[in-house]
This record gives structure tokens, sequence and C-alpha cells, in this order.
């Protein structure tokens, strides 16, 4: 009876010896290949031509991470603006009168036409600034 207990209790042990002896075994060889694939790389790319490839493999990331930051500025921004423009856009016709006098009362509709204009001209500025770190400035001219 002690003789079943002991080998049933040896059974874990051995799966977790087996699983970590292939865990290393899977490491070791994809450092293996790895190494080799360095190697290869840089006897037949050369020196330019590994510095291409390193600009090709890290460049999606960087530009995924550029485009995400771009979004959540932008919605940030309109957010922001939103808020600013829609304040100037309730307050806009009493504090036009005791500014500048009920003469001026007739400038509060093209002040709030000119707020909507200047929410999308604060998104813009966003949208630029991000064309310009994706290092596509021309874009936005329509020239790509």
């Amino acid at each position: 009876m002690a003789t079943a207990v002991s080998s049933a209790s040896r059974a874990p042990a051995r799966s977790i010896a087996r699983t970590g002896v292939l865990t290393v075994a899977t490491t070791a060889s994809t450092l293996l290949v790895n190494l080799a694939t360095g190697i290869l790389i840089a006897r037949v790319l050369g020196p330019s031509g590994r510095g291409a490839l390193t600009a090709v493999l890290a460049a999606p990331p960087i530009v995924a991470w550029v485009f995400e930051t771009v979004v959540k500025s932008l919605y940030a921004t309109l957010a922001i603006a939103i808020l600013f423009a829609g304040t100037i856009a309730a307050v806009a016709g009493p504090a036009v009168r005791i500014v500048y006098g009920a003469d001026f009362a007739g400038s509060v509709a093209p002040l709030r036409i000119l707020l909507a204009g200047t929410v999308l001209y604060a998104a813009a500025a966003v949208v630029c600034s991000g064309l310009y770190a994706l290092n596509r400035p021309f874009t936005r001219l329509g020239r790509a």
C-alpha cells in the first residue's frame, strides 16, 4: 500500500519535471533559431540592410502608438473645445451686451458660427500634428 501511494505522489512531480525540461528545450531552440537568423541577416544584408530591416520591424508598433496617441488627443481636444465653445455660446448674448453694448447684439449669431469653426480648427491642429509625427506632413495638403 505504501508503494502505491509513493508512486502516485511521484506522478505530478514527473509531469512538472517533464514540462520544465520541454520548456527549457523550447526556449533553447528558439534562441538558437534567432541566433542563426541574426547571423544570416548580418551576412546577407550587410550594415545598411540591417538598418533598413530594423526600421521596417520597428515602424509598425511606433506608428500604432502614435496613431493611438493622436486619436486620444483628438478626443480630448474635441471634448475641451466643445465645452469651452458651448460655454462661450451660452453666455455670448449677455456678455456681448455687457462688454460692447446693445449696438453689437447682432454679432452674437456670427460669434456662435465662428465658435463651431474654432472647434473644428482645434481638431485639425491635432490631426496635422499627428501627420507630422507620422512623417506625413504633406498628406494634409493633398500630396501623399
